[in-house]
């Protein structure tokens, strides 16, 4: 027969398991539970065969019977087996419970955490309710609201308006991919470190230590120098667009372009930088998709306007059409004359070259040619270091050091190819009339009958 009851209120704890296999820390909670008082002539029985509902009978009744709300969700409390293994009674005779240990010590007494690094603040504070129901819910591992609502609900810099590109896990609300939940040795509860973390999902981007391929130091330390890890409104989860990313830590090619008298246009491209830069890994140096060479005829296979002057020609057709190429194209090193980035000079030269087809002599003008080219070729009058004398006089000397109208090299000489020996030019653009050359090789010599000059013959006396 059972007696009155009255509201008994005691305090009741959450064992759940957590993330990865790994069991969460238990915090205590106040509820007011109304449980039916024991009779005097009734016996509690603690093993009725049914290992997946609570087991203490009081009166002739188990817990449930009056407390099926409490382990409605789908998702119950695996480790409890018997309501006793949380809650104790007083007195035998009593609707009485409290605690069966102490509460802050109720959840590790079941479950051992390993709490090293940073904490969760959550399991800091002993608030696991803060994130898990304690017997049953409608979410897996007890959770009490979906994954993302959960964390946003403490990080609300997670919520609102999408960004334009989503990374997968934090779309899907799947904060765990990344994040422990309780504690982790690495920074951000991550649950590793740098790339370590990226390459656990994008295996194809994992560095190999033995590859003889370059690899991008982010790749290799951490993705999140240039991806950001939740959302971002640039495309493939960049931190900013380039050039402006690739400035932040290459802060020096920033002051260049910045200071530069010309600028690659393909800097200014919606490729920008990864138009010839690979961002992760390259067979090739300065992780370039390809020999220089060949990358920057991809683009100069076209003719293009320049304002005010004449048209950048089609570099790709003047190397399949003309034999004779100038040592730095024959090695494929764009690079060897041209910055591909930035330059204090025209054209994106590395260093000092005249533009004009006149020009006074001055050495430092010429520094460009000089570091291939020895400088007695146009700084010593006579000398017989040139084929391009008289005897020995230096025919060089006489076009090109003067201090006025000096003749530069690029009036005689093609700098990328020709069809003449020697890189000479059959015409070289003057203005808008494309003046004659006129030059003729010989065994001991060779004559020239320029729009500059009328017909002049040179011989170097070789039958001397």
């Amino acid at each position: 027969m059972l007696t009155p009851t009255r509201p008994i209120t005691f305090g009741k704890t959450l064992l759940v398991t957590g993330f990865s296999g790994l069991l969460v820390t238990a915090v205590t909670i106040v509820l007011a539970l109304s449980l039916p008082v024991l009779a005097d002539d009734e016996e509690e029985d603690h093993n009725n065969g049914d290992g997946d509902r609570p087991v203490v009978v009081l009166d002739g009744k188990e817990c449930l019977d009056c407390h099926q709300k409490t382990f409605a969700g789908t998702t119950k409390h695996r480790g409890v087996e018997d309501c006793e293994a949380c809650h104790e009674q007083e007195e035998e005779d009593e609707h009485e419970f409290e605690f069966a240990v102490e509460k802050d010590e109720m959840c590790t007494q079941c479950h051992d955490l390993d709490l090293a690094g940073a904490v969760h603040e959550p399991v800091t504070k002993g608030d696991c309710t803060v994130c898990h129901e304690i017997h049953s819910a409608a979410q897996p591992r007890l959770l009490n609201a979906p994954m993302f609502d959960l964390c946003a609900s403490c990080h609300e810099d997670l919520r609102g308006k999408r960004k334009a590109h989503v990374h997968g896990p934090f779309g899907g609300g799947q904060c765990q991919g990344c994040h422990a939940p309780h504690a982790s040795e690495n920074e951000s509860l991550l649950v590793a470190e740098g790339t370590d973390l990226c390459v656990r999902c994008h295996a194809d981007f994992k560095a190999d230590p033995d590859s003889s391929d370059t690899w991008h130091m982010p790749v290799q330390q951490d993705c999140s120098i240039c991806h950001s890890p939740h959302e971002s409104d640039t495309p493939r989860m960049l931190t900013a667009t380039a050039p402006e990313l690739c400035v932040d830590c290459h802060d020096e090619m920033g002051e260049r372009i910045a200071s530069g008298v010309s600028v690659h246009k393909a800097l200014l491209t919606e490729e920008s930088c990864s138009g010839c830069h690979r961002p992760h890994r390259s067979e090739f140096d300065k992780l370039l998709k390809s020999p220089s060479k060949d990358l920057c005829l991809k683009c100069h296979d076209r003719e293009y306007e320049q304002e005010g002057k004449r048209p950048m020609p089609d570099f790709k057709r003047l190397l399949e059409t003309l034999p004779q190429h100038h040592g730095p194209v024959n090695e494929k090193n764009c690079e060897g004359c041209h910055d591909p980035h930035a330059a204090a000079t025209f054209r994106l030269l590395r260093k000092p070259y005249p533009e004009k087809f006149y020009d006074a002599y001055n050495r430092d003008n010429y520094a460009l040619c000089f570091e291939c080219h020895p400088d007695e070729l146009v700084t010593v009058e006579r000398s017989k270091a040139t084929n391009f004398r008289d005897g020995d006089r230096n025919l060089h000397f006489v076009h090109v050091n003067r201090k006025k109208k000096g003749r530069t090299c690029r009036a005689c000489h093609a700098v990328h190819a020709s069809e003449l020996p020697h890189h000479l030019r059959k015409t070289t653009p003057f203005g808008d009339w494309e003046l004659p050359v006129g030059f003729a090789e010989n065994a001991d010599g060779g004559t020239c009958r320029s729009g500059c000059h009328t017909e002049k013959t040179y011989s170097r006396g070789i039958d001397d």
